[in-house]
């Protein structure tokens, strides 16, 4: 994990807006998450927890620490033969997982396709 300064935003929301954050962190690993939830710019900073980007609007640099959730892995757990349970990590692509579903026969989420963003922001 790996905390950077002075990061440019705009790849990161989907309306390109030009902003910087102070601080900017990616989690990639459940450790990373772990690591920065120990770190000082957890206790002492303004945190912005940041998914797809696809509802955010940048409107001037962000004075804290942008966390961008980029944990990544989707598995299924047989409850019986009636119910399973599907956990996302936040990263995972929204659309994406509703499709993975969707292929394995998991229906429920068809209505909520194509909607940008992550599991995490959903």
């Amino acid at each position: 994990m790996e905390i950077l300064e002075n990061v440019d935003l705009t790849p990161f929301n989907s309306f390109r807006v030009k902003a910087k954050a102070k601080f900017f962190v990616r989690l990639r690993t459940i450790k990373d998450a772990e690591n920065f939830s120990r770190s000082d710019k957890f206790d002492k900073s303004r945190l912005f927890i940041l998914g797809g980007g696809s509802n955010v609007l940048f409107t001037k640099d962000f004075d804290g620490t942008v966390v961008l959730t980029d944990l990544k892995g989707i598995r299924y757990k047989m409850i019986s033969e009636d119910f399973i349970t599907v956990e996302a990590m936040a990263g995972e692509n929204w659309s994406r997982f509703v499709e993975i579903c969707l292929n394995n026969k998991l229906y429920g989420l068809e209505n909520l396709a194509d909607i940008p963003g992550t599991v995490g922001a959903a």
